[in-house]
């Protein structure tokens, strides 16, 4: 669960509260990763960020939305992964 943990504290403080953001997280990692939220790693984070956006952008706003999924991929990006130049 170490990764989603991570995750969810770059996106606590967006919504009103912790259950907030791990409801908005836990629906992206089942139904678009098709994982359960304690098994997304490290090479979910490109893709994971690509729905945070997408799904972000309806529940916080656009620009919310953006910075939200940039935490998440500077997050890989931290842990000396590709960027996404490798995955188109």
């Amino acid at each position: 669960m170490e990764m989603y943990q991570r995750v969810l504290e770059l996106l606590t403080g967006y919504f009103s509260d912790r259950t907030a953001a791990d409801v908005f997280l836990s629906r992206q990692c089942k139904f678009h990763l098709e994982k359960q939220p304690a098994q997304i790693t490290m090479n979910d984070l490109w893709n994971l960020a690509h729905w945070v956006m997408v799904s972000g952008t309806l529940l916080v706003g656009k620009d919310k939305a953006i910075e939200m999924s940039g935490k998440i991929r500077d997050l890989r990006k931290g842990m000396g992964e590709p960027t996404a130049s490798t995955h188109a």
